[in-house]
């Protein structure tokens, strides 16, 4: 069974040695060991959380290697009641599995151009982007090219949606969950050009400042029917659009655990890991925006479901059961590791930020009533955790 009970006077000592969080042993061989690793960040690992990996048998080169990573895996630790099995494969999947260097993952990306809202994949594949709207800019018309993606030619083609946004002010650059995905029933949407467009289901994290210039971008996990599969993805204003050109041929239900960081370096690294071994299973790295680093001012992180359309119709399209679970916001300028609670969450509650109810006010549905029909929550769990389902039908499944 786990080992996460650490005693009081292990813990006392852990803290004398560490001093508020900084190795203050000077003539232990260890104390300039470098626990950033790949993503620069130098903040060093709490005293608890070390003590915690030390105590499940992770050996000081294995939380070198793990890094800034070494805070997420304590907090599995403590979350969750493994198994010596399951704790065994917690250890080697992170350790073994690294992410590769963002600056030549990024040169693996292939990009493809958006016209109209629509990306213009491969094999003449086409389908509609998220609509890429900032809550925070201006919302006089004249404005509008800073509120919306330059890129799109409309506000069609967002289709209903669920969203959370954090609290700018808290200052997070890091955001994990893991994510069942759902079943899909994907129709085909006329174009007024007389093309068919299939709808996108979406599970994905994003960015968005809170002050001009309002930039702003989606990376996640995007259903590709005709591809039988799902991509991973990256997606910033007035950007093409960026995937690794893998398929991933995972059926509704299958588990995966998604981990964005905003790194010191202005990159953003998305991976995507198999919680049953903690291998990864793919990975984007991009240079968006110098202000998107680890220490962020006036940028919120967000989550989202989403079904994006590019004509707005009843097509029968479905996403269901999308469960996310153990959604937990990281700030390296403060430390704070926390479950998504309403306490860091922020409310939008304007014409094109629909709350979902009055008792969960912090889910953001849709942009107009009509959409928020296609939209259903359960089993909600302070906003760290629930169930989305999306049927744009005519008469969804729960009315």
């Amino acid at each position: 069974m786990k080992r996460k009970i650490i005693t009081s006077l292990f813990l006392c000592v852990c803290l004398l040695v560490t001093g508020a969080g900084a190795f203050a042993m000077e003539n232990n061989s260890e104390q300039n060991m470098d626990y950033s690793y790949d993503d620069l960040d130098v903040n060093p690992l709490k005293a608890s959380d070390r003590a915690i990996l030390i105590d499940n048998d992770f050996s000081e080169k294995d939380i070198s290697i793990l890094g800034s990573d070494a805070k997420i895996v304590a907090k599995l630790i403590i979350d969750n009641e493994f198994t010596d099995e399951e704790l065994w494969n917690l250890k080697n999947g992170w350790v073994t599995s690294r992410p590769e260097a963002p600056e030549e993952n990024y040169k693996r990306l292939k990009s493809y151009e958006v016209i109209d809202g629509l990306v213009q994949h491969e094999n003449g594949i086409q389908f509609a982007v998220p609509n890429l709207v900032n809550p925070n800019a201006p919302t006089d018309l004249t404005e509008r090219d800073s509120k919306i993606d330059p890129l799109r030619a409309s506000l069609e083609g967002s289709g209903p949606h669920v969203i959370t946004y954090s609290k700018a002010s808290y200052r997070f650059n890091e955001q994990t969950a893991y994510v069942k995905l759902p079943s899909t029933t994907i129709a085909t949407e006329l174009h007024p050009n007389g093309a068919l467009i299939y709808a996108r289901p979406y599970c994905m994290f994003g960015a968005y400042q809170t002050v001009s210039p309002w930039k702003g971008f989606d990376t996640g996990l995007v259903y590709i029917k005709e591809l039988g599969g799902w991509q991973l993805f990256f997606k910033g204003l007035g950007l093409p659009w960026y995937d690794t050109t893998k398929v991933h041929k995972l059926s509704a239900g299958t588990e995966v655990y998604l981990h964005m960081q905003m790194r010191s370096d202005s990159y953003v690294n998305v991976i995507v890991r198999n919680p049953s071994d903690w291998k990864i299973i793919d990975q984007v790295s991009y240079w968006y925006n110098a202000s998107f680093n680890n220490l962020p001012v006036n940028i919120q992180v967000t989550r989202e479901t989403t079904m994006a359309q590019h004509v707005r119709a009843n097509a029968n399209s479905k996403l269901l059961n999308a469960k996310w679970r153990a959604v937990t916001l990281y700030s390296a300028s403060s430390g704070l590791n926390t479950l998504a609670t309403s306490t860091y969450l922020q409310a939008y509650n304007t014409s094109e930020r629909m709350p979902w109810s009055t008792a969960l006010p912090l889910y953001i549905i849709a942009e107009n009533a009509y959409d928020k029909t296609k939209v259903k929550i359960s089993s909600a769990t302070g906003y760290y955790a629930e169930t989305v389902s999306i049927d744009i039908n005519a008469n969804p499944t729960w009315q």
